[in-house]
């Protein structure tokens, strides 16, 4: 059997994890306690006592194998799945922009490592189109003779929206016409708002695995030093009536709202190969959202299929994809506002 993957990297990351974390508290401005009343959150199981938060920013010791953010960071990296960074980034109004070195070997006229891999833009594209087809799809069934939308269908689609939504956007980043730059903590975005941490941390325990490799939460486990229990908890949603528990996604979320710091996000995207971006929209008004995002999500597949002709994107294309983009994201956001209106709250 493999082992896991990110076990010999886990030392590096508890000191850079423990070195942000100190960052985000120095540039708050806020003594430890008051950070440590701000992560309190019951409504959503998240309530550690102050010794415990004390512990995360402890110089020495096992509070720095708790640190929320190296546990997120080893999540992300056994996992190889960007949705809980994603769900993160929505959390503090960004989004997660994957690097070039996720789009291939060649990238605006430059050579990157021969580790890349192949040049896959066509590849990449058609993969993406068929999410796109997918998100489409759900707002039509959402859409269409019914009158509340339940929370578990509210999900799936999100977690469609947010795979399509980083992807393109990282593209459109590298390929010059790069989204607005997060310059502070602001507003969950209206994806994150509805879509619970545990539901994406779940997904992540289960992707990319081959049947010959260890699960996920056992290396998990094994390189946090914790047991897979407690791994398998992160998975399950975190209210006094179920079994699981606040996750680090959680905990990171909490303590960037509560320093103001976006150093601990910043940290999880570079060590993911990205950065992070705004992904604040203008909004719109006039028109009903439904059809509206249904034709602006046409246009954009049609966009990318005329660029994507000769397997190769020229700035003006790129320029074109941008300006479609920025619809379906607006439209988008109007769109959710009104599924969460007919999605029951309890």
């Amino acid at each position: 059997m493999n082992t896991s993957p990110s076990s010999a990297a886990v030392p590096d990351l508890v000191a850079q994890a423990a070195t942000a974390l100190d960052q985000a508290l120095s540039e708050s401005g806020k003594p430890l306690a008051e950070i440590c009343r701000l992560t309190r959150d019951r409504k959503r199981c998240i309530a550690h006592q102050p010794k415990v938060v004390a512990k995360w920013f402890a110089n020495e010791g096992e509070g720095r194998m708790g640190n929320p953010l190296l546990r997120a960071a080893v999540i992300l990296r056994v996992t190889k799945d960007p949705l809980p960074l994603q769900w993160l980034c929505g959390q503090i109004g960004g989004v997660f922009v994957p690097g070039p070195a996720r789009y291939g070997k060649r990238w605006r006229g430059k050579t990157l490592p021969a580790d890349v891999g192949a040049w896959p833009e066509l590849t990449e594209w058609l993969a993406q189109t068929g999410r796109i087809l997918v998100v489409r799809q759900g707002i039509q069934r959402m859409v269409v003779g019914q009158e509340s939308i339940s929370m578990e269908a509210m999900a799936d689609f999100l977690m469609s929206w947010l795979s399509v939504k980083g992807w393109i956007e990282g593209y459109l980043n590298w390929t010059g016409h790069p989204g607005p730059k997060l310059e502070r903590v602001g507003k969950p975005t209206v994806v994150a708002e509805v879509t619970d941490a545990w539901t994406v941390v779940h997904h992540a325990f289960g992707q990319h695995q081959h049947p010959n490799e260890i699960p996920h939460t056992i290396s998990i486990a094994a390189d946090l030093r914790i047991s897979k229990s407690s791994v398998q908890k992160w998975g399950e949603p975190s209210n006094p009536e179920q079994s699981g528990s606040a996750n680090p996604f959680d905990h990171v979320a909490q303590l960037t709202k509560a320093t103001g710091s976006l150093v601990m996000v910043e940290w999880l995207c570079q060590a993911m190969g990205g950065g992070l971006q705004s992904a604040a929209v203008h909004q719109k008004g006039g028109k009903t959202p439904w059809p509206q995002v249904y034709w602006e999500i046409i246009e954009l597949e049609h966009a990318a299929s005329r660029a994507l002709l000769d397997n190769d994107v020229d700035p003006t294309e790129a320029k074109v994809l941008r300006k479609e983009w920025d619809d379906v994201r607006v439209w988008m956001a109007e769109f959710v506002k009104t599924l969460r209106e007919r999605c029951p709250t309890g």
